[in-house]
């Protein structure tokens, strides 16, 4: 699977790491500092409930396999902020920040992830030449189609 690091769990309803090596890069791995993750609930910050809070906002938001990668980049990040539970302050946190650029880079980066972008890019031109003309219309004099693929 294509940097499928996290995997959504319905029997316990949290993100899991799949791949333990991504806590290799720095990026995730200063997500589990156990002071980071410091809250009532957890007062160590042993249970990381904070970073996976944010690991569930990065896949929700950022992940070409989120069931909300369709949406606007806006109501994208608005769902996945409130799915998640992570607060306005904590998505604001520079060390979480660095994260999500960093699993954006890494996702861009894959061939195959650019290859299913251009794809999509392609689609959506289509969409929108569709909606927008009349594909049936022809010139009145040659009879030939007025709009044609090639003016994408």
């Amino acid at each position: 699977m294509l940097n499928d690091f996290f995997s959504y769990d319905p029997h316990t309803g949290k993100i899991e790491i799949i791949k333990p090596e991504i806590l290799l890069i720095k990026e995730f791995a200063d997500l589990l500092e156990p002071n980071r993750n410091k809250c009532k609930e957890d007062p160590k910050g042993t249970k990381s409930l904070r970073a996976f809070r944010e690991l569930s906002y990065i896949w929700l938001a950022l992940s070409w396999q989120s069931p909300l990668k369709d949406y606007y980049e806006q109501d994208r990040h608005r769902e996945a902020l409130a799915s998640s539970g992570l607060t306005e302050k904590e998505f604001n946190d520079p060390v979480f920040r660095e994260a999500c650029r960093k699993f954006k880079k890494i996702q861009d980066e894959n061939r195959s992830i650019k290859m299913l972008k251009a794809a999509q890019t392609m689609v959506d031109k289509f969409i929108d030449y569709f909606l927008n003309v009349d594909p049936e219309e022809r010139d009145p004099i040659t009879g030939k189609p007025v709009f044609k693929v090639e003016s994408l």
